[in-house]
């Protein structure tokens, strides 16, 4: 009998031997080259984002203002086109109406910042078909007299001027304006400084545009025609942006 000998190996799990270099990370060298480059595209990556954000609320400020400039402009145009003419100097104001928010008239000339126009006062918008004019009651002081238009038109000042770097619009009424016909009529309100008090305030001046350059009529009033420009400075960017018409009163 033919006997055999089976040699068979021991069962169990096998053990698997991993080499310690499998779990190290980056080593010194490593880091101080990976390092530099990462920060750079870091840098890189913040310095677009805040260039891109800088530029895109440069380009919204200057959207703003140069809609501001050109709402001045058309202000000021429908203004003249509805006045007699563009004054050297304002009615005589009753403070705080004034130039110093006191009693001192406006002047205006070529280089002051300052444009006056000489308005009509309207019993309603002047744009509107059912606004009538306001008029004196000197010499005829009976205001249901069919010969009320014999008498001067009442006239209010519209004045458009610098104060600080921002541009303001205020309306300069005659210290007896309310004694007119038809009396309490008057669509126009005489407005003031923001926080003036008077019998002359009923409102607030308009504020138009900030950060004013420059603002001027190229023509020295009196006069019916003129070139008007506001040139303001966008503060993001430091840009200058400016707007010109050309403004005339066809009374």
């Amino acid at each position: 009998m033919l006997h055999s000998k089976l040699k068979s190996k021991p069962t169990g799990f096998t053990r698997l031997n991993f080499s310690k270099k499998n779990f190290d990370g980056f080593t010194v060298v490593e880091m101080m080259v990976i390092a530099p480059i990462v920060i750079l595209v870091i840098g890189s990556f913040i310095f677009a984002i805040v260039k891109m954000t800088g530029d895109v609320m440069s380009t919204r400020n200057a959207n703003t203002l140069a809609y501001n400039i050109q709402d001045a402009l058309n202000r000021i145009e429908d203004d003249a086109r509805l006045s007699m003419e563009f004054l050297g100097s304002s009615i005589n104001p009753t403070t705080p109406q004034g130039s110093d928010n006191g009693s001192t008239a406006f002047s205006a000339t070529t280089t002051n910042k300052t444009i006056i126009i000489n308005t009509f006062a309207t019993t309603d918008n002047p744009l509107s078909y059912s606004r009538g004019l306001v008029y004196t009651n000197n010499p005829i002081t009976d205001c249901n007299s069919p010969q009320i238009s014999q008498n001067p038109p009442l006239m209010t000042n519209t004045v458009y001027f610098v104060s600080g770097d921002t541009l303001w619009r205020r309306v300069i009424m005659p210290s007896n304006y309310t004694n007119s016909c038809p009396p309490n009529a008057i669509w126009q309100k005489p407005s003031c400084a923001i926080g003036r008090i008077g019998s002359l305030c009923q409102t607030t001046d308009m504020k138009l545009v900030e950060n004013i350059k420059d603002f001027s009529m190229d023509t020295a009033a009196p006069t019916t025609a003129a070139k008007i420009t506001i040139t303001a400075t966008e503060k993001t960017a430091n840009r200058d942006i400016s707007g010109t018409i050309y403004a005339s009163s066809p009374n």
